[in-house]
């Protein structure tokens, strides 16, 4: 039986693997910078792309599946990553 503590740790891996996968496809960190600068339409968005409007929405709900871990209570608000770690 797995104890509490590596429960918690197993689940928190999964979290950031879900956040890491969503940010290692090319296409979807350009979506970011994109969408950094304003909101814009999926038309818009599938432009720079040789791909279609539903395939930029499955980048689209990728992200926000990672963004959900994010901002979900294993990171919490205000809490700070730096070189020496995360507080």
């Amino acid at each position: 039986m797995q104890s509490s503590a590596r429960r918690k740790r197993a689940l928190s891996d999964d979290r950031l693997d879900s956040i890491l996968r969503a940010l290692s496809d090319r296409t979807r960190r350009q979506l970011l910078v994109r969408l950094a600068s304003g909101p814009a339409m999926v038309s818009e968005l599938a432009e720079p792309f040789a791909m279609s409007r539903v395939a930029i929405s499955k980048h689209l709900r990728v992200l926000e599946q990672a963004w959900r871990e994010v901002a979900s209570p294993a990171f919490p608000e205000g809490a700070a990553c730096g070189p020496d770690g995360c507080d």
